[in-house]
């Protein structure tokens, strides 16, 4: 949806609400909110902007504070709308750890005591312009002494994350903008390690359509939803 609008917010965001609406999402992901949420008025924040949106919303959302903000366009973040009756059901909220704002995640509770963790993520592109997520996350990094390629570092923290939930007995949502192709990729193989399923392939077959607009070539899906099994 290409990030949360900065200047006359309200038309987009009205735009946002009512597709949510139409279609009756219960949970909602959002990747790339392309927002530092510190830098914007009380009145343009998440919570703000949302506040009448429905009845009852849970939100969980995460961006870069892992240095001082310099401009309100921040590309990268991460939320997750739980709304009306979902809302009611979540109970526990959490973030990516290193504070880059790589994913959020909400949990619920279900029937016959399951419970349910859904997670929002973005995996940064391969290596480009010095304010893209790669470079954010490059940066921080190095400053912590980290070798590691951002994009690795993603899937081998995502990973560990996936164990922790799995661990506890959760079942697992991860709806995903994995920027590769999920029919082959070290991303495809880390999720699968991880005992999840690429529900998009298994339901369209290998063959299906791409899952972003500006895709022309039918790679599927660089967007994605994981479910466990």
């Amino acid at each position: 949806m290409g990030g949360f609008a900065t200047h006359d917010y309200k038309i987009k965001d009205s735009i946002i609400r009512r597709g949510i609406t139409k279609w009756e999402f219960d949970i909602f992901g959002i990747a790339e909110t392309n927002i530092d949420w510190r830098l914007v008025d009380e009145d343009m924040r998440l919570n703000s902007r949302t506040r009448q949106w429905w009845e009852s919303l849970h939100l969980s959302f995460a961006h870069n504070t892992t240095f001082p903000g310099s401009r309100v366009c921040q590309y990268g973040g991460t939320a997750l709308f739980s709304i009306d009756k979902a809302a009611h059901c979540a109970f526990q909220r959490g973030s990516d750890e290193t504070k880059l704002g790589r994913w959020c995640w909400t949990r619920y509770k279900g029937k016959n005591g399951h419970t349910l963790t859904v997670i929002t993520a973005y995996h940064p592109n391969p290596p480009g312009g010095p304010i893209t997520v790669y470079a954010q996350h490059n940066n921080y990094f190095n400053s912590i002494r980290d070798g590691r390629c951002p994009r690795v570092a993603f899937l081998q923290d995502l990973a560990s994350l996936l164990q922790q939930i799995l661990s506890k007995g959760n079942h697992i949502i991860l709806m995903l903008d994995g920027n590769c192709d999920m029919r082959q990729s070290d991303l495809k193989v880390t999720l699968t390690q991880c005992d999840l399923r690429e529900v998009l392939i298994e339901r369209y077959g290998p063959n299906g359509p791409s899952t972003f607009r500006r895709n022309n070539t039918d790679t599927p899906p660089l967007l994605t939803d994981f479910g466990h099994h």
